[in-house]
């Protein structure tokens, strides 16, 4: 991994963390954080485990505030990114764990590198607080997509497999369903 990758994987861990004591502590009474899960460097997540586009900002509850800072000239407002906790993924956003799910110019030349797929299959007002989604494995001849079976993730939990990856036990769960290989 490299120095950027790990920046970037830390820095969302550790922003995830501060805001879950906040959905704990205070119910979103706080101000929105000026730390982000993620700067989007490239246009996409870096260092996480699947690649979301910048389009996910909103997902992620990332948006442009108005602050008021020190400048050269005295106090100036300006707009910065902020974070809150209330994810807001919708059916049908459909994640990748490679960067040419984005970028390759073919179908094809994306599935020579995409080995995961997560859509999500419900709306938040089906399950409040939660993530429904499908997962998919790519087919041994690097040519489909195949079904894995659909989680059901607390919104933290679902955001945390996005950076890190799925779980011990749920990667155990999935093998166990058969569809998953040995790396």
């Amino acid at each position: 991994m490299t120095e950027n990758h790990e920046k970037g994987r830390n820095q969302a861990l550790n922003v995830l963390e501060v805001l879950e004591a906040k959905s704990r502590e205070e119910k979103g009474k706080s101000p929105r954080l000026l730390s982000c899960l993620s700067d989007f460097p490239c246009g996409y997540t870096e260092g996480w485990f699947m690649v979301l586009p910048a389009c996910f900002r909103q997902a992620l509850d990332i948006r442009k505030d108005e602050r008021v800072v020190q400048g050269e000239e005295g106090r100036i407002k300006t707009l910065v990114w902020t974070q809150d906790f209330h994810f807001d993924f919708h059916r049908g956003d459909t994640i990748f764990d490679h960067v040419s799910a984005i970028t390759a110019s073919t179908w094809e030349d994306a599935l020579l590198h995409v080995r995961w797929v997560f859509q999500v299959a419900q709306d938040p007002s089906f399950f409040p607080g939660h993530v429904v989604a499908d997962i998919f494995i790519l087919s041994e001849g690097k040519k489909a997509l195949l079904p894995l079976g659909r989680e059901t993730w607390p919104a933290f939990d679902f955001v945390r497999c996005l950076v890190q990856g799925p779980s011990p036990e749920l990667m155990e769960k999935w093998r166990f369903q058969g569809g998953l290989r040995p790396d």
